[in-house]
C-alpha cells in the first residue's frame, strides 16, 4: 500500500512538473550549461579575449540598451544605435527585447509581491532562475507593457529571430576562426565566445534579481527588499547598485555615490559627450549629470 501511495504521488509529482514547467527553457538552460563545461578542456588565449569581448558587448546590450534605454527610456539616442543596443542585448541569450522589457516593466509594477515574476521573498533559487522554466502568464510577453516599442518593425524582428541570431553569431564565430587557425581554436572560440559567454552573462543579470534582493545596504526606503551590492554591480557593469535603481528607475545613473562604480553610467556619459545620446535622466540625489 506504501509503494501504491509513493507511486502515485511521484505520478501526480511528475504530472504537475511537466504541466508547469516550460521543457523548452529547461532544455535551453541545460544545453547551454553542459556545452560550457567543455571550457576545460578547450580553451586558447584567443578565445578568452572573444569571451571577454562579446561579454561586454553583450552586457552592456543588456544593461545599457534594454535596461536604460529600452525599459526605462532613461536617455534618448538615434534609431540606429538603439538598434545596435537592441542587437547586442538580443545576443545575450535572455530572449528578445519585447519579451525582457515586458518582464522587467512587470517586475516594477509589483516588485516582491504578487505579480512579480522573479518575486525574491520566495527565497535565492526562484529569484535566480527557478522563475525562468515555469510557465506563467507573468512570463509571457505583455503587450499592453510595450505598446511603446511594438512600433519598430526590427524589435519585433529581433524578438522573433533571438535564437537564429545568435546560431548565426556562432557560426561567423566559428568558420571564421577555422580560417584564421585550425580546429581545436574554432572549437574553443565557438565555446567560449557563445554558450560560455552566456552562461556566465544569463548568471551575473540574475544576481540582479537574486543576490541584489536578499543581500547588500539600502540607501532609500523601498516598497520592494531591493539591496546595493558591490561585488554583484561589478559583474554585471554597474546594475548591482539595486536599491538605488528602485528609488529611481528612471535614472539612467544607478550608482548614485562617488564609490558606486557604475560602468554602465559611464559609457552612457561618454556616448553623451560624443553627441550620440541626449535627453539624459539623472537621480535628483546624484552629485552630477552629464
Amino acid at each position: 500500500m506504501g509503494k501504491l501511495l509513493s507511486s502515485i504521488n511521484m505520478t501526480s509529482s511528475c504530472r504537475y512538473f511537466l504541466r508547469n514547467t516550460n521543457i523548452s527553457v529547461i532544455l535551453y538552460l541545460l544545453s547551454l550549461h553542459l556545452l560550457a563545461v567543455l571550457a576545460i578542456w578547450f580553451h586558447t588565449l584567443f578565445a578568452i579575449i572573444l569571451c571577454v569581448v562579446f561579454y561586454l558587448v553583450t552586457g552592456f546590450g543588456v544593461t545599457v540598451g534594454y535596461h536604460r534605454l529600452l525599459t526605462h527610456c532613461s536617455f534618448k539616442t538615434s534609431r540606429w544605435l538603439m538598434r545596435c543596443f537592441a542587437t547586442a542585448g538580443t545576443l545575450a541569450g535572455q530572449g528578445g527585447p519585447l519579451f525582457w522589457v515586458s518582464t522587467h516593466r512587470m517586475h516594477h509594477l509589483a516588485s516582491d509581491q504578487d505579480g512579480d515574476p522573479h518575486d525574491a521573498r520566495r527565497g535565492f533559487v526562484w529569484a535566480h532562475m527557478a522563475w525562468t522554466i515555469m510557465k506563467k502568464k507573468s512570463l509571457q510577453t505583455d503587450q499592453q507593457c510595450i505598446k511603446d516599442l511594438r512600433s519598430d518593425p526590427f524589435l519585433c524582428w529581433l524578438d522573433c529571430n533571438d535564437l537564429y541570431l545568435q546560431l548565426l553569431l556562432a557560426s561567423l564565430i566559428f568558420l571564421g576562426t577555422l580560417l584564421l587557425k585550425d580546429l581545436y581554436a574554432a572549437v574553443s572560440a565557438l565555446i567560449w565566445a557563445v554558450p560560455f559567454r552566456i552562461v556566465v552573462v544569463l548568471h551575473c543579470t540574475w544576481l540582479t534579481n537574486s543576490a541584489a534582493h536578499l543581500w547588500g545596504y539600502r540607501r532609500f526606503s523601498t516598497t520592494d527588499q531591493s539591496r546595493n551590492n558591490w561585488w554583484v554591480a561589478l559583474l554585471t557593469l554597474g546594475e548591482g547598485w539595486h536599491n538605488n535603481h528602485h528609488a529611481f528607475p528612471g535614472s539612467a545613473r544607478h550608482g548614485l555615490a562617488w564609490f558606486e562604480f557604475d560602468p554602465s553610467w559611464l559609457l552612457i556619459k561618454f556616448l553623451h559627450t560624443l553627441g550620440l545620446v541626449t535627453q539624459v535622466k539623472v537621480a535628483a540625489s546624484s552629485p552630477s549629470k552629464p
